[in-house]
């Protein structure tokens, strides 16, 4: 019913029947309303664009809530950030590089930001932890630059300041856990 009465207002255009039907199904996609002449969206206002640049300069542009952290909005998004901490600022799996123009913008990182930064490969002037940057209104438009890799030092085996255990000290444990025989 409300569909037919939108065709028929969109009819009054004088317009080929092809027109009308294109100008509805534009108008529906978008989820534009018209009340007594006037239009409204139902686009969120509290949403921002951000777009994402990869290792192959591909940009993809998403929306993105505002309050939101970088992080979250690149895995909403299926963009190809690790995050292996889920966001508690314990890795560097989740640094960005922040365009120029907007890394000013931007609070100031904590010790514990800057600390783990430290340990990402590859880093800038304006590398943050993607996990740390809150979207706000001002950062509309910003672009985020993956960085050529990154590094989870748990997955690597990076993570330990002693010797990595020795492939037959496993072996003894698995199969002697109780005898302290060696294999030889």
């Amino acid at each position: 019913m409300y569909s037919q009465y939108i065709r028929d207002e969109f009819s009054i255009l004088n317009k080929s029947k092809i027109f009308n039907t294109i100008l509805y199904n534009t108008i529906r996609q978008n989820n534009i309303f018209f009340n007594n002449g006037k239009f409204f969206t139902t686009q969120n206002v509290d949403e921002i664009d951000v777009t994402f640049i990869n290792q192959d300069n591909y940009e993809k542009t998403v929306k993105a809530k505002i309050g939101d952290s970088i992080l979250k909005v690149a895995h909403d998004n299926h963009i190809n950030i690790e995050g292996a901490c889920e966001g508690f600022c314990a890795c560097s799996t989740c640094h960005v590089i922040i365009d120029e123009n907007f890394h000013d913008l931007l609070p100031e990182p904590l010790d514990n930001e800057i600390d783990m930064l430290e340990l990402a490969p590859c880093i800038t002037e304006t590398s943050r932890l993607g996990c740390q940057i809150k979207l706000s209104k001002e950062l509309d438009g910003m672009k985020i630059q993956l960085p050529p890799m990154t590094r989870n030092f748990y997955v690597d085996g990076h993570d330990r300041d002693w010797e990595p255990i020795k492939k037959e000290d496993t072996i003894n444990k698995i199969f002697y856990p109780f005898k302290t025989k060696k294999l030889s």
